[in-house]
């Protein structure tokens, strides 16, 4: 597994050899870079796609399909959070010339469900913690097109407050802790009834539906489309500009 800072050329040397790629989380380091890769892949006629494991996974689509389909009413509150004691997981968490910090480390995650579900932002406020060269932890409220303000907790630093999706409507709500690979998810109704949905969260899931995509054919990936990975970079780029977050090799 490459570091942050390398998916790019990683990825450009890959398609100009003619070979697909699936590329780990974070897709890129900007929206810059996701654009120049997928027009790059486009031009050749590559599969490629983002290896965000959560959307090859079967749960949080079950969830976008309960949400297109009306089942949770008006929504009243979404929550996404990604907040843990990561900092002592490898030297490369913290490390600000390999684009270490929470928000392209854990960030991502929450970014990517919303951005999936919603759309991209239509307006981004954040506040966060920044030393050493890295975002150690972030607050981001996100404005939606369709009025939905959620404010969602990202960290590296942060062992309390955990990973939570979740949404509360007028008919319906579902609370998903762990939700980057969760296994089932329960959609529990006003009126009393549940709908318990399941199905495998591991990380595997990416390299056979991957493959399956590749045999097929296609240049891009129905669980992780170009679109959603290009809006999450965009929004990204909007935390990082806000924060006032420039790594060092950015400034060279």
């Amino acid at each position: 597994m490459t570091p942050h800072p390398s998916h790019f050329a990683n990825v450009m040397l890959a398609l100009e050899c003619g070979k697909p790629v699936l590329c780990e989380k974070p897709f890129m380091l900007n929206a810059a870079q996701a654009r120049e890769a997928i027009a790059l892949a486009k031009e050749k006629q590559l599969y490629l796609a983002e290896a965000m494991w959560t959307w090859f996974a079967p749960t949080a689509h079950q969830v976008k399909t309960w949400l297109d389909a009306g089942e949770f009413g008006k929504l009243t509150r979404v929550t996404a959070n990604y907040c843990q004691d990561s900092k002592g997981y490898a030297p490369r968490v913290t490390d600000p010339n390999l684009a270490g910090g929470a928000l392209l480390d854990v960030g991502v995650y929450p970014i990517y469900y919303l951005c999936s579900l919603f759309g991209k932002p239509e307006v981004v406020s954040v506040s966060g913690k920044l030393s050493d060269g890295i975002d150690w932890g972030e607050t981001v409220t996100f404005r939606f097109a369709n009025g939905l303000v959620v404010e969602s907790k990202i960290s590296i630093d942060d062992p309390v407050t955990g990973e939570l999706v979740e949404l509360v409507g007028s008919k319906a709500s579902v609370s998903i802790p762990n939700f980057h690979g969760a296994n089932g998810a329960t959609l529990r109704r006003a009126d009393g009834t549940e709908e318990r949905f399941t199905g495998y969260g591991g990380m595997l899931n990416e390299f056979d539906r991957a493959a399956e995509e590749i045999l097929a054919g296609r240049t891009e990936s129905a669980y992780t489309p170009h679109a959603v990975s290009i809006d999450v970079m965009d929004t990204v780029d909007t935390c990082r500009r806000l924060l006032g977050l420039v790594y060092p090799f950015e400034k060279k």
